[in-house]
């Protein structure tokens, strides 16, 4: 068995670790770390991992995009 991701089960789950986000978005570790310090985006505690909501990704992610607005 190989290690690393099984983005099938990954695609699936509501939610994920910091790792997965990671893995899933593309987007560093320290970006996630920075906005759940910040308050940007909530998260759970599972034990001693954070998990993110794939909800709450997604919402924070659609408030981010910009829209060019020529005039």
């Amino acid at each position: 068995m190989t290690k690393g991701c099984n983005h099938n089960v990954t695609a699936n789950k509501r939610l994920l670790t910091l790792k997965e986000c990671v893995e899933v978005y593309g987007i560093s570790l320290w970006f996630w770390r920075s906005r759940i310090w910040d308050g940007s985006i909530p998260h759970l505690r599972a034990g001693r991992k954070l998990v993110l909501d794939r909800i709450d990704i997604e919402n924070f992610l659609q408030k981010q995009k910009v829209r060019n607005h020529s005039g």
